[in-house]
């Protein structure tokens, strides 16, 4: 009867090796999987400061777009100083990196930036063209023009941070909806999203800049 209960005790405690040495295998791959993500991140922003062509397309998702090869032909060498407040997992092929303390081209702060970074060819990749950063100034100016943009709009429903200075809108992937006051962000030499409504259209233009 002793020796059962030593077997089984040996017995239970290489399971429990096992299943310690499975859990620190996958905390370390958790951990070699987020290095890469913020490794990512840095080396965007440090291509911008190196103006860097090569690091910035090989930072980005759609390195052959015609709007990412202007960009990366044209970074302003400007160091960018950014803190990463978090990082969230969405999914095996997607994170949500919360980046703070970046400052607008005018000087001015902006609001924390959830930023994705997806997985492109078995690569992590900076993934910028779901956010947009719409100062308040322009919006007040459609206000005071008489306009009036409902709190249940599609607009306010799509921004997740703001300060004094800013608000910063989110807009999912494959999300075709397009309302009153609502922001799309266009590629150049791709067909647009149809845009459909009754009576006159307005329109106000922000350059996509490097944040």
């Amino acid at each position: 009867m002793r020796k059962k209960s030593i077997t089984l005790l040996v017995l239970l405690c290489c399971i429990s090796l096992l299943f310690s040495g499975l859990t620190n295998a996958s905390n370390a791959s958790d951990f070699a999987e987020q290095q890469l993500v913020k490794d990512v991140v840095n080396n965007y922003y440090k291509s911008i400061e190196d103006k860097n062509e090569i690091l910035y397309l090989s930072s980005v998702i759609n390195p052959n777009n015609p709007a990412q090869q202007y960009y990366s032909k044209n970074l302003n060498g400007s160091k960018v100083d950014f803190d990463i407040e978090k990082m969230v997992k969405i999914s095996n092929s997607k994170y949500e990196v919360y980046i703070a303390n970046l400052k607008h081209e005018d000087g001015k702060e902006l609001p924390t930036v959830p930023y994705d970074v997806v997985l492109e060819d078995g690569k992590w990749k900076l993934d910028r063209s779901t956010i947009s950063i719409i100062p308040k100034e322009e919006i007040k100016k459609i206000t005071d023009s008489g306009y009036i943009i409902l709190p249940d709009s599609p607009f306010y429903k799509s921004i997740v941070s703001e300060n004094e200075y800013f608000y910063i809108k989110k807009q999912q992937k494959n999300q075709p909806e397009f309302g009153i006051f609502d922001w799309r962000t266009y590629t150049f030499n791709t067909i647009s999203d149809d845009i459909y409504g009754p009576g006159e259209g307005h329109h106000r233009i922000f350059p996509w800049g490097k944040y």
